[in-house]
Order: C-alpha cells, then structure tokens, then sequence
C-alpha cells in the first residue's frame, strides 16, 4: 500500500515537472511568433495590405490564445507541484474590477453581450488576496460567462457581503445553464461538459484553477445554475471588517469595540492605581 501510494505521487510529481518545463519550452517560439508578427505590422518602409493585415490579424490572436492555454498549463503544473504562491495583501476590489471589465470588453462585444456591473460606490469594499491571483480568477469567470452565454446575453457582476469577514463576488450570465448531474464535474481538470467540439475555445482547466487558487488565498467558489436560464459562478473572499459594517453584525461590532475600550481603561486604572501605592 505504501508503495503503491509513493509511485503514485512520484507519477505525478513527473507528469507536474514534464507540464512545467514543457510550457516554458513552448513560450519562447510562441513571444517570438507573437512578437515578429507585431513588427510586420508595424513597419512603416514596408506597409502590409488589407489582405496581409487581417492574416498577421489571425497569426496574432492565435498566437495569444495558445499563450494563454500554455499559461494555464504552467499554472496547474506549479499547483500539481505544490509550487504555486501567493501573496496576501489589501486590496481595493473597484480596481480589480475596474482592469478586469477593460480587457473582456472586446470579447463581450464581438457577440453584443451586454455587461452589467456596479458602480464603484457600490463595490467599494477592500478584500485580503493576491492581487494577480485574484484578477486571474474572476478574470476566468468573466470570460467563460461570455464564452457559454447567448448571442446579445447579459453578465451581471455583483459584490456584497456575505457576513463580517467575507465578501461574494458574482458573475451571472443568460446562457444555457448547466444540467444538475454536471455540476459536480465543473471543477475537475479537463472537464468541458461535452463543450470540446463545439468550438467554443478552452482546455478545461481554467475553473479548476481558479478552485485551486481561490482556496490559497483562504476563500471558496461556488456555482447556482438552472438550464435554459443561465448560471451564477460565485468566488467568497476574506474582507476588511474595518472597511464596513453589514447591518446584521453592527451590534457585534460596536459591542467588540465597547469590549476593547473597557479593557484598555481597565488597564490604565490598574497601572495608575499601582504606582499611586508605589
């Protein structure tokens, strides 16, 4: 049994170290591609035509989108691998959102998607994450509500707190919605549902990531879907208490405080009554 358990775990211990330096060996081909085709189409003594243009259009996105795939390749080896790290931090989440919404517009657009998101008086609360971790995460919501929504849908993002401690960050979108029995499957690596030949880009990976990921940063993700309605992906993050108070815990709150300022008082009147006797 012992054995068996170690070869396991030095199987996948190889198969991480093989994912990790295979996707490092792909990335410098793919930036020299990427970057090669940026130069063609900028070269003001050699102009391209409309017809070369659109072809060095289509070299240029594809090379991203493979980028992107070898990315999240490298990121699940270095989780496999026990190697992926974070760094804790405070952050203002209308920034994350802000950055986020900029770079999935294009996208939502390209099938008039409509994004409904709040504004920034309405998101202001500050979280406990890693700010490229977490950019990463609800950045791979939104591009899948687009991706498995419908023509001229909706992406609804919300933010709200959950109790003193957490706040939920929500994508919804208007698309088919996921069947009962797949759901537990969502956040399996290289589950796409029977999405692989539909033609809708994707590894499968991206959601079990974003589980991994979210966890080390001591949050937790979740998924509300009904068919033919649509689906709400949902990522909980720790918060600042000090930031807001939800109603519910403003009691507590005041009481934890009235609590510190009669110690510290009690303190002070124990300090200065000893060194009267003094």
């Amino acid at each position: 049994m012992a054995r068996a358990r170690d070869d396991a775990e030095h199987a996948n211990l190889a198969k991480s170290e093989f994912l990790s330096s295979m996707s490092h060996e792909l990335r410098t081909p793919m930036n020299a591609i990427m970057g090669f085709t940026q130069i063609l189409g900028i070269n003001p003594k050699e102009p391209l035509s409309e017809t070369q243009k659109t072809a060095t259009g289509y070299v240029l996105r594809s090379a991203e989108h493979l980028l992107r795939l070898i990315d999240d390749v490298l990121d699940f080896a270095k989780i496999e691998a026990g190697k992926m790290e974070v760094s804790i931090e405070d952050l203002y989440f209308p920034e994350v959102l802000a950055n986020s919404l900029e770079m999935v517009q294009g996208m939502a657009a390209a099938r008039a998607i409509k994004i409904q998101a709040p504004a920034e008086e309405d998101s202001s609360f500050s979280v406990r994450a890693d700010y490229t971790r977490l950019s990463q995460c609800f950045m791979n919501l939104l591009t899948n509500a687009v991706k498995y929504n419908r023509e001229e849908g909706i992406v609804t993002v919300a933010i709200a707190p959950v109790n003193a401690r957490r706040v939920r960050i929500s994508v919804t979108d208007t698309g088919k919605g996921i069947p009962l029995e797949q759901q537990s499957e969502l956040f399996q690596a290289f589950s796409r549902l029977g999405y692989e030949s539909s033609g809708i880009e994707g590894t499968g990976i991206g959601l079990s990531i974003t589980k991994q990921l979210i966890e080390r940063m001591g949050g937790a993700i979740g998924v509300e879907s009904e068919e033919g309605k649509g689906s709400t992906f949902w990522l909980d993050i720790p918060g600042k208490a000090v930031d807001w108070v939800d109603p519910a815990f403003a009691v507590d709150a005041v009481n934890l405080t009235q609590r510190k300022n009669g110690d510290a008082a009690n303190a002070q009147s124990e300090t200065a009554s000893t060194l009267s006797k003094t």
